[in-house]
């Protein structure tokens, strides 16, 4: 169970050790940190499970990714034998949380104690099947954290008219080559007759994306929306 260190140890430039007073600081995953403390009481380890005691939050989870000093509304749960006995624990409380938080039902203010805790009974297989269900769930776990990631990293494109400077817009026209008096009609025009004229963007590597239909007035006109490369 965590223990608040002294307000005055309080900084928020970073100081020590990165404090975590209830889930204020809780991520999809792991912890963001807003105060530090230059006298930290309980301290948890990377990779150990946390967990909200206090509040309307009771029972919401987070691992550990580095070592953190843990107040009052959290604890931190970490397995005697290896970290995927840690992992185990975390589905399994996962699963039995209503039955745990049934152990503060009916107060105003609901409140694990460190007693609650210790006496909380769950199951316990032998060590294959605890590591099987920790690897299986845990990959799964892995996984989902990793497209989460993916898709908080994804932008979509800018659309192709904005002025974002990614993606421009090249208008330009040219002459077609034929030297007959009498223009071509656009149906009969054919696109080996003309031969666009384009500038070379060789600063910026442009490439065209898209080309117009072919205009009156033996004319032909290029819009083309261009991307670096």
């Amino acid at each position: 169970m965590g223990q608040s260190p002294p307000g005055n140890t309080y900084n928020e430039i970073g100081d020590r050790v990165p404090l975590l007073n209830g889930p204020t600081e809780f991520g999809a995953s792991h912890p963001t940190p807003v105060l530090w403390t230059t006298a930290p009481t309980r301290i948890c380890k990377a990779g150990d499970l946390l967990f909200c005691v206090r509040g309307s939050t009771t029972g919401r989870m987070n691992w550990a990714d580095q070592a953190y000093c843990v107040g009052r509304g959290v604890a931190a749960f970490r397995a005697k034998s290896s970290s995927s006995d840690t992992r185990f624990i975390y589905y399994t409380l996962v699963n039995e949380l209503p039955r745990l938080l049934s152990r503060c039902a009916g107060s105003v203010f609901p409140n694990l104690s460190k007693q609650d805790v210790e006496t909380f009974e769950i199951w316990w297989p032998d060590t294959s099947t605890r590591s099987t269900i920790a690897h299986i769930l845990g990959a799964l776990d892995d996984k989902i954290e990793l497209n989460r990631r993916m898709k908080k990293r994804w932008k979509p494109p800018p659309a192709p008219f904005s002025n974002r400077g990614l993606w421009i817009l090249t208008l330009c026209a040219v002459r077609a080559r034929h030297a007959s008096p009498q223009r071509a009609s656009p149906q009969r025009a054919s696109p080996r007759q003309w031969t666009p004229k384009l500038p070379r963007y060789s600063p910026m590597r442009l490439r065209i994306r898209r080309w117009a239909r072919f205009q009156r007035g033996g004319r032909l006109a290029l819009c083309g929306i261009a991307a670096r490369e």
